[in-house]
């Protein structure tokens, strides 16, 4: 068995990144994806990610405006699992490819829609860019302000140090390169698929799965219900240095969590191989280490001016070396190519080496997510554009069309209550990375237990919390207590997942590892999310969301750094992106043993979804670079006709890829000349000559405002959208995956400490006297037993 998903046949219909990432993923765990290739997709083989998200698929050209070949697709669904769509409904409802229709000839069938905006929304039928898309939804602004803060949020009474501000400007919005829209539809597609795929082995009954681009993620940026944004800690403000610095040979690191004390002692060495470790190990308790309460904030930017002259004083590999010795956590900020050529990631295999049919050896992110029993691979490079037409046509033809209902309808059972009802999860994991994976699995209406120390109440209180927590009921145990392992061991018989995201070597001390309770349990499916490959992670390094977005280029390319701009740790999906492979990687395992009744150990990394932030990059066998779109030291976009403006009252972003859009925008701006210059006559010229063709387009949008200009161009079919700031129209959605079948239940908000410990022991049949025995003996505590929830 290649893989979790063997023997799965995906159909996909896309035109963009989100749908083809989806299909990468389902291809790696053993599916055979299919794609119809679009006569006009954005999506073609000269986007570098092309190479990369359509690895190991197979490619055919069909023309879905042409009868003969819709009526193949319809004969391909026949036999389908799963089909993915990005078309939108209204194409796929005149070429009679949508839901409705093949459901009917398939009812087994999971079909997924990835929309750029919710069908019910006044948006639907805007374009599905992905910058544009960030622009309509506030997504550029939220990168502004930093990870999760929904804009700019001032640090009270604080001055904001030199240099504090990692952003190319210090007003606007801000363009950057990793494509988080489509990430957040894909991974919520993903997650979708693979629910409707459990709810299928219950019931036989396929549904529609609906996911949009416009609502990223439940971590992007948020808001309390009055409007305002959360701050959960000092990271939310506006100039929180995000633990970025220069050294002496002009390349940069990424400290964190910042530990100014240890590192302003060795650089009063005159050599950091001299300098020695701090007395103690960093932990969550480490008394050299910044909290992140918002308070701390003053702490913050008074240690900022030492510690950027402290890292000024020796070369980036110095310190890094310092680091790696001292665990002092210190990683460089690489480009793309310096991530894909690290041995250590090609031996993991979460980087991989294939040989392109067209460009030769090349070099990518690889298999992201780990199964103990079932492990996926890499099927191949990605296939030339429309190189098994043949061969697909032919399946097509030997099946023919039919109309008629699957013999599978008379066997469909009667629908349950929510995509996940009757799964148990038991979730040991502390902050966002792992407890953020459970937390998508409650939204489904798993029962997700969070198992938490008596004393984490110092991130219960913190606002982040409420992202990684939602949804789920919280029992306090001290699992350093005999009887409390026993608690979990009894929890863990009772369950269907263990998730952690705990170091290595922990949960071996604790006899909480796989090994362990698996023997109460041999067919659970077991998740460690971790922060590194596995060899890093076996050094039992701290990983974490900034050291992951270093290391694999992310940091790099949101910076513009190609083009002098400084690193940018901005919003990220590393530890959110961690949850999100996990959720689905547990799916996949339980869908394995529905089929199989084989549990297995399952994990994967916040390194490695940072390299899938990453994908639209690979490097060649060699680990040089190929050519591809860069983004600008300032952040404003990639090109001159794919970027951001300002204009009297705001900042307005084009996307005009095409010779007819850039025809068109000349006739909006009224600068005819511009069109029969010989230096912009073909979109190669207009790429080599951007900044002239910038700097003559920057005084015009300036003349007009937001109103004027969107009006204008959108009238003529200049694809644009106003760059506006976020309200919470769409991140703050109750639902991010809507199911035909199977609803999600209501948001829950997060648990309190030792809300749900009562609750909980009675459920593992614990008698009035026993409970009273372990609250006495503090094995467990309940929210009233824990002073101020610590």
């Amino acid at each position: 068995m290649s893989g979790p998903l063997d023997g799965l046949e995906v159909l996909e219909l896309s035109t963009g990144a989100a749908a083809s990432i989806v299909g990468m993923l389902l291809s790696d765990q053993g599916a055979r994806v299919t794609r119809i290739e679009a006569a006009r997709g954005k999506l073609t083989s000269r986007d570098s990610g092309y190479r990369v998200w359509n690895r190991g698929k197979r490619s055919a050209f069909l023309d879905l405006d042409l009868d003969v070949d819709q009526g193949r697709v319809r004969a391909l669904a026949q036999g389908a699992d799963v089909v993915i769509e990005s078309h939108g409904w209204r194409i796929t409802e005149a070429r009679r490819l949508d839901y409705a229709t093949l459901s009917a000839i398939n009812p087994g069938l999971v079909y997924c829609s990835i929309s750029a905006y919710p069908i019910d929304s006044p948006d639907d039928g805007r374009s599905d860019d992905e910058a544009l898309v960030a622009a309509r939804s506030g997504m550029q602004w939220a990168q502004r302000g930093g990870i999760m803060s929904g804009g700019h949020i001032p640090a009270p009474d604080v001055e904001i140090p030199e240099g504090a501000l990692r952003r190319g400007r210090h007003d606007g919005p801000a363009f950057v390169r990793s494509p988080w829209m489509s990430l957040g539809a894909a991974y919520h597609a993903l997650m979708g698929i693979n629910a409707a795929l459990l709810v299928r082995e219950t019931t036989g009954r396929g549904q529609h799965v609906r996911t949009s681009m416009a609502r990223p993620s439940d971590a992007l940026p948020s808001t309390n219900d009055a409007g305002g944004a959360i701050v959960g800690n000092w990271m939310m403000y506006e100039g929180a240095p995000k633990g970025l610095f220069e050294c002496s040979d002009g390349r940069w690191i990424h400290h964190w969590a910042l530990r100014p004390l240890p590192v302003l002692a060795a650089a009063e060495h005159g050599n950091l191989a001299e300098a020695p470790a701090p007395s103690s190990e960093s932990s969550r308790h480490d008394p050299d280490r910044i909290g992140l309460e918002p308070q701390a904030i003053v702490e913050v930017f008074y240690y900022f001016t030492q510690l950027r002259e402290a890292f000024l004083k020796f070369p980036s590999e110095e310190w890094v070396r310092w680091g790696l010795r001292t665990k002092v956590p210190i990683y460089l900020v690489q480009t793309p190519e310096e991530a894909l050529a690290d041995p250590l990631l090609l031996e993991d295999g979460c980087v991989v080496e294939v040989d392109d049919p067209e460009v030769g050896p090349i070099r990518h992110v690889g298999i992201v997510k780990d199964f103990g029993t079932t492990p996926g691979r890499v099927n191949g490079a990605a296939p030339r554009p429309g190189e098994q037409t043949a061969e697909v046509i032919a399946e097509a033809d030997a099946v023919g069309e039919s109309t008629a209902p699957s013999p599978q309808e008379a066997a469909l059972g009667e629908p349950i209550a929510g995509p996940l009802a009757g799964v148990t999860v038991i979730d040991i994991g502390l902050a966002l990375a792992g407890p953020f994976g459970a937390a998508q699995l409650a939204k489904m209406g798993a029962n997700v237990i969070k198992v938490s120390a008596p004393w984490d109440g110092w991130w219960f209180r913190a606002g982040i919390a409420e992202l990684g927590e939602a949804g789920k009921r919280c029992i306090a145990i001290n699992l350093q207590e005999e009887r409390g392992l026993d608690l979990l061991k009894r929890l863990a018989a009772r369950a269907d997942v263990v998730m952690h995201n705990m170091r290595d070597g922990v949960v071996e001390r604790l006899g909480a590892d796989y090994e362990s309770l698996r023997e109460v349990n041999p067919s659970l499916v077991y998740l460690h999310s971790r922060g590194f490959d596995r060899t890093r992670a076996a050094m039992r390094l701290m990983g974490t969301d900034q050291s992951a977005s270093a290391l694999s280029g992310q940091e790099w390319e949101d910076g513009g750094c190609a083009d002098g701009g400084d690193p940018l740790f901005g919003t990220s999906m590393g530890d959110t992106g961690c949850g999100y492979l996990a959720a689905s990687a547990a799916m996949e395992a339980l869908y394995h043993r529905a089929r199989t009744g084989e549990g297995q150990k399952v994990g994967t990394a916040i390194l490695n979804a940072c390299l899938v932030t990453c994908s639209y990059a690979y490097a060649q066998g060699d680990g040089s670079a190929v050519e591809r779109q860069r983004l600008d030291a300032n952040q404003l976009g990639l090109g001159a006709l794919y970027r951001i403006y300002e204009t009297t009252n705001g900042w307005i972003c084009i996307a005009a890829h095409e010779d007819e859009h850039w025809h068109l925008l000349c006739e909006g701006l009224e600068l005819p000349e511009l069109a029969s210059d010989p230096r912009f006559g073909s979109a190669e010229l207009r790429g080599r000559h951007r900044r002239e063709l910038s700097e003559l387009l920057e005084p015009v949008f300036a003349k007009e405002s937001n109103e004027y200009w969107i009006a204008r161009l959108d009238a003529l079919g200049v694809p644009c959208e106003i760059s506006a700031e976020p309200t919470g129209a769409y991140n703050q959605a109750a639902h991010y995956i809507d199911f035909s079948d199977t609803p999600e239940p209501p948001k829950q908000p997060a648990p309190t400490l030792g809300e749900h410990t009562h609750e909980i022991l009675d459920w593992l049949g614990c008698d009035a006297a026993e409970i009273a025995s372990l609250l006495a003996d503090g094995v467990v505590a309940d929210s009233d037993g824990i002073e101020d929830g610590s």
